[in-house]
C-alpha cells in the first residue's frame, strides 16, 4: 500500500480481519487446514515481506474465493476448497 506507514497498515488489517471474521466463522479443524497452511507459508516465505505475522484461515463460506488483507491476513473459503483445485491453483 502506498502512502501509509506500517502502523496504519496493521490497524487497517486488524479491523478488516475482525469484520470478516464477524461475518463468517473460521474453521480451524477443516480437513484442508494443513494444506492451506503449507501452501500459504511457502508463498509468505517467498514474498517481499516474509517477516509479516501471516495468518492463514479457512472461512465457512460457500462462495469460491481466496483473498488477502493488509498485514498478511489470508483467507480461503470452503467454497473454493470444495472444488477440485490443485495446490498450484490454490496458491
Amino acid at each position: 500500500m502506498i502512502g501509509i506507514d506500517e502502523e496504519q497498515e496493521i490497524a487497517i488489517g486488524k479491523q478488516a480481519a475482525a469484520d470478516i471474521e464477524r461475518e463468517s466463522p473460521i474453521l480451524f479443524n477443516h480437513p484442508d487446514a494443513g494444506r492451506v497452511e503449507r501452501i500459504g507459508r511457502r508463498m509468505a516465505d517467498a514474498s517481499q515481506r516474509p517477516t509479516l505475522p501471516w495468518t492463514l484461515k479457512i472461512l465457512d463460506d460457500k462462495t469460491p474465493n481466496a483473498f488477502a488483507l493488509p498485514r498478511g491476513h489470508v483467507y480461503v473459503t470452503t467454497g473454493l476448497l470444495d472444488r477440485p483445485v490443485t495446490d498450484r491453483q490454490l496458491a
